[in-house]
């Protein structure tokens, strides 16, 4: 590759430019000045090939395993681009309108350049990987977010492997295979943010501060579901909350207590962190409104209590009227029995007859007028007519 320039520089202006090489064993970068810059085979943890779609730069990135010298710093990533247009826009070009010709060729000429170099760097990395044992892994640009896992908010991208963020110096890579477990912080529907940290599987090893884990923060809601499919598919177990955690402490509290950390489940205590998500908190009865729900409560007791006093009572007088009617008819089927047991119908009557002459006439004939007032009666009726 011709003309390609490096990250970090080795140099400034155009001495940072040279051409590209691939060797037997790995890539060698030459300056016009003579510097050279090896990047071996066996070294590359992870290659990158992306393409420019939006950017302005096609690039190809080595993440080392172990660190280079470049301009006596060390450094784990190394990064050959090519510019296919301009980064910065010239004022004067600005005020050229729409249907500017010269503005139209200009854009057909970039995306020719654009085009023309992808094509260029794509055959460069098929032709590595045809002769040496070398894979380069692109982006999944589809599956792109925004997020800031340093200072800046950038676009991050999933690879195969990794999330990705190369453009912007420096760079981003979280390598997915060492990633222990995932924690979804901040996740409310009230925020249009959320977090999201890695810890790695060597967290129980005694390492350098914010090495063990790494948080991507300002990630937008919508992006929730996607990360939890994209998580799933990766094989990767996540938890979520409401809230950060100092990962720097709680990851030094297991390392000091791991036996206990293993045998209380692990990793199953971020589950009470969020567990509370979604339930709403029981509000707190103050004094006086403990003192009113008490008196309503027993206000309802007594009224329960008069009720079921009335229904008893109703129930007693409701049987005792009972029992009077009862009584009543019992003792004068007594009477009847004790008196007329052995009497044929023919005697009752009699009987019945000796007593109304005793008593001075049936009741037929006191209800019967007597002959003088019939005859009056009906005396009086002939002389009206």
């Amino acid at each position: 590759l011709n003309d390609v320039a490096i990250r970090p520089s080795v140099q400034s202006g155009k001495g940072n430019k040279g051409i590209l090489e691939a060797h037997t064993n790995g890539f060698r970068f030459r300056t016009a000045k003579g510097l050279h810059i090896d990047v071996i085979y066996a070294n590359i943890k992870h290659s990158f090939f992306q393409e420019a779609k939006s950017e302005v730069v096609v690039l190809l990135h080595f993440n080392l395993v172990n660190p280079i010298m470049i301009r006596n710093k060390k450094t784990n990533d190394v990064q050959f681009y090519v510019e296919v247009m301009e980064s910065a826009v010239k004022l004067n070009e600005t005020r050229r309108k729409a249907y500017d010709q010269d503005e139209l060729v200009e854009e057909q000429r970039e995306r020719e350049r654009r085009n023309r170099m992808n094509n260029i760097f794509l055959k460069f990395t098929k032709d590595v990987e045809e002769k040496y044992n070398l894979e380069f892994d692109a982006p999944y640009r589809n599956l792109g977010f925004h997020g800031a896992p340093k200072n800046a908010n950038v676009f991050l991208m999933p690879t195969v492997s990794c999330i990705v963020s190369l453009v912007d110096w420096p760079p981003f890579i979280l390598s997915l295979q060492n990633v222990e477990l995932a924690y979804l912080e901040r996740v409310s529907f009230s925020l249009k943010n959320f977090d999201l940290v890695f810890v790695s599987k060597d967290f129980v090893e005694e390492t350098a501060k914010g090495v063990s884990w790494s948080r991507i923060s300002s990630i937008p809601t919508q992006e929730l579901d996607p990360l939890r499919k994209f998580l799933d598919e990766q094989e990767i177990k996540y938890y979520e909350g409401s809230t950060n955690l100092v990962w720097d402490n709680v990851l030094s509290n297991i390392r000091e207590n791991y036996a206990d950390f293993v045998e209380s489940g692990g990793w199953n205590f971020l589950e009470d962190e969020g567990g509370d998500e979604g339930e709403e908190p029981e509000e707190e009865l103050e004094e006086g409104d403990e003192e009113f729900e008490l008196e309503e409560e027993s206000a309802e007791d007594e009224e329960s209590e008069e009720d079921s006093d009335d229904y008893e009572e109703s129930e007693d007088s409701g049987d005792a009227y009972e029992d009077e009617l009862g009584g009543d008819s019992a003792e004068g089927e007594a009477e009847l029995s004790s008196d007329e047991e052995g009497m044929s119908w023919d005697e009752l009557e009699k009987k019945a007859a000796r007593e109304d002459a005793d008593r001075g006439g049936s009741d037929d004939d006191r209800r019967r007028p007597s002959k003088e007032k019939r005859g009056k009666y009906s005396a009086g009726s002939k002389r009206r007519r």
